[in-house]
């Protein structure tokens, strides 16, 4: 594989809100900015580290998004946590140019959180302007 930049994308609080008004929880409400932002960028590639990985298959959550197998790898191990399964499917993977980790829980991370963690609010996810803009900056 030529190399390639990573997402690792969690959905709830990410991809629409954990909390709050009925709109901004509506499932997916913020895949529209996802697309938007990675639209051009033919280098990068997603994998999913969302809970749902422990109870939905890969294939149900890649074709959820509707990003395309060819921009989809995957997902990370269910059986691990959330960053652990991160750095376990990063190793022996040397075409990875670099990452980014978008999620809303702090929590899952050590203290102090890998320095490739947007940390989202759960309620704003990408619909906030930081989170957006940190995203284009890495992705520039």
């Amino acid at each position: 594989m030529t190399e390639a930049k990573i997402l690792f994308l969690d959905f709830d609080g990410v991809l629409h809100a954990t909390s709050g008004p009925a709109t901004s929880m509506r499932e997916f409400v913020w895949l529209p900015i996802l697309k938007d932002l990675i639209g051009g960028h033919p280098d990068l590639r997603i994998v999913l580290h969302t809970s749902h990985r422990c109870t939905s298959s890969p294939e149900f959550l890649l074709a959820r998004l509707g990003l395309g197998k060819d921009v989809c790898l995957g997902v990370t191990k269910p059986t691990l946590n959330r960053w652990p399964s991160i750095q376990d499917w990063t190793k022996g993977r040397p075409w990875i140019k670099s990452f980014r980790i978008l999620d809303d829980q702090a929590r899952e991370f050590p203290n102090p959180p890998p320095t490739e963690l947007i940390l989202c609010d759960g309620r704003r996810g990408l619909s906030e302007t930081r989170v957006q803009d940190a995203l284009r900056q890495w992705l520039a």
